[in-house]
């Protein structure tokens, strides 16, 4: 007899579009992936597992709150900030301490928007880079013609 989970479940909210939402992809080896629902659930970009910068990236800039079942909101935010939600590793970190900071983590967020434009969610959404602060919209021909 299976035993309930005591683990409140979070439902996904079921209303408002685009949103970013996760599957589980797999049989042997499960992964999760992460999407962009444009209209309804059948419609959606691939952003790709999970655990990538790239995810981290799009989750940061989808909305001010940078959590999975937030609404879409495009906001600009900090460089700073994005880069530490991208979940950077040791190995992104400055070897020259006398290196600019800013330039660092500008290259980390620009080599993930660069995998995420080789992808067709790439081809959708638009970043923009300035100063010291990033932004992230949707392509407007996403509302005009909907991704099938």
């Amino acid at each position: 007899m299976k035993q309930a989970s005591s683990t409140p479940q979070k439902k996904q909210d079921t209303t408002h579009f685009p949103r970013l939402v996760t599957e589980m992809i797999g049989t042997k080896a499960v992964k999760e992936v992460g999407y962009v629902e444009l209209h309804n659930p059948v419609r959606r970009l691939e952003i790709g597992p999970t655990e990538t910068k790239e995810f981290f990236l799009v989750k940061c800039m989808f909305s001010p709150q940078g959590s999975l079942f937030s609404p879409y909101n495009s906001v600009r935010q900090s460089l700073e900030r994005v880069y530490n939600a991208m979940h950077t590793t040791k190995n992104d970190l400055m070897r020259d301490p006398t290196a600019a900071a800013n330039e660092m983590m500008i290259s980390v967020v620009q080599k993930a928007i660069d995998a995420l434009r080789r992808k067709e969610a790439g081809k959708y959404l638009i970043f923009t880079i300035q100063d010291d602060s990033i932004q992230m919209e949707l392509h407007p021909s996403i509302w005009q013609n909907p991704v099938a």
